[in-house]
């Protein structure tokens, strides 16, 4: 087992900023480094990340060397692990917080020990079984980052499950970062004996004839993107993708919950088993400190931002108040952890649960 030995994430180095977000919505490649979103991702549907970096940036390996980044813990009888997709770094400005002004980014980040400049992002898939159960919950990129992605199938193999015994996937929405690994590289499911379990109001958004980008601030080359790999993804996996609605019992032990916003269909995942319980938040929050301290900042890649918005602050409030474990997909590695209130604020911080990394 080649289980990560540290917390130390390296997301900074000169000219690493990885074009995440384009990849995270499909377009397999890499950033350009400007002042505006349009300039930042215009060249992402041609250029690979090592091309535009010119060799493979420390970013791009996540700091673990040719090591699986994986991360076991319990959930009553079912037994998890965060599978490290991979690790990248996106300019702060104009991604993150639309809303806000340029230095009240910066301060906030700064804040708290951080870059002024960039937001490092981790991609956090999940593995659970119980009994003959093997259910992944989202997928990562896939080869749709280059070398700052892709790593899901090595951490799943480190964990000691072969792609082949998972049968069941939940995919919390469907960006490219999320559904990017269901196919490999020849266009064949990965886990040719699951059914992947997606929303039908997601599905249907994303193969209408024209998605409703109205309320969203994604730039037009994206918004074009994002849809085409959906399809592509979608047809590859043919009657293995089954389509649920929230509530439904796809998977025992598992209950899927509306938590559109982000996506129209996207969905959180709570997992129980005897007592014991994990809220698996997907996109409800992409980063630790912005969304959580300051709620209403939103990220270019929201569908609607004003209901992002209003759907993180219901669920922060609510886990606040169940004190409910949490697993956020781009929280930093492992991504477990709980959501705090500031009494008589709106305003939240994300409180990282101590390592313990018992055997799986």
């Amino acid at each position: 087992m080649n289980d990560v030995k540290t917390a130390d994430l390296p997301i900074s180095r000169r000219r690493a900023l990885l074009a995440a977000g384009a990849a995270a919505l499909g377009a397999p490649a890499a950033l350009a480094q400007a002042p505006d979103l349009k300039n930042v991702l215009k060249d992402a549907a041609r250029q690979r990340v090592n091309d535009a970096l010119g060799g493979t940036p420390p970013a791009a390996t996540g700091g673990f060397g040719d090591n699986a980044a994986v991360y076991h813990f319990r959930v009553g009888e079912w037994k998890a692990s965060v599978l490290l997709d991979g690790l990248a770094a996106m300019p702060a400005r104009p991604i993150f917080a639309p809303e806000a002004t340029d230095e009240q980014v910066g301060a906030a980040l700064r804040e708290h020990f951080l870059p002024a400049d960039k937001v490092g992002m981790t991609f956090n898939a999940l593995l659970l079984r119980r009994g003959d159960r093997a259910v992944l919950i989202d997928t990562g990129n896939g080869s749709g980052m280059g070398a700052a992605g892709g790593r899901l199938e090595a951490g799943l193999l480190a964990a000691g499950c072969t792609p082949a015994q998972v049968n069941a996937v939940v995919i919390t929405h469907a960006h490219g970062d999320h559904i990017g690994g269901l196919l490999k590289d020849d266009g064949t499911p990965r886990f040719p004996g699951a059914e992947v379990y997606i929303s039908k109001a997601e599905h249907d958004f994303w193969t209408s004839a024209a998605p409703d980008f109205s309320k969203s601030r994604l730039p037009e080359e994206m918004r074009k993107a994002a849809p085409a790999t959906a399809a592509k993804v979608f047809k590859g996996l043919g009657a293995k993708l089954k389509l649920v609605s929230p509530g439904d019992k796809a998977v025992d032990g598992l209950e899927l919950i509306d938590t559109a916003g982000h996506t129209p269909g996207h969905m959180s995942v709570r997992a129980v088993s005897g007592g014991d319980s994990l809220f698996v938040m997907g996109d409800l929050a992409h980063n630790h400190v912005l969304m959580f301290h300051h709620p209403a900042w939103t990220i270019v890649f929201d569908t609607d931002n004003a209901a992002a918005a209003a759907t993180r602050k219901k669920w922060f409030d609510r886990l606040n108040g169940e004190r409910t474990r949490v697993l956020g997909y781009h929280m930093p590695f492992p991504g477990l952890g709980h959501v705090k209130k500031y009494e008589g604020h709106d305003s939240y911080e994300w409180i990282p649960e101590p390592w313990s990394n018992p055997a799986p």
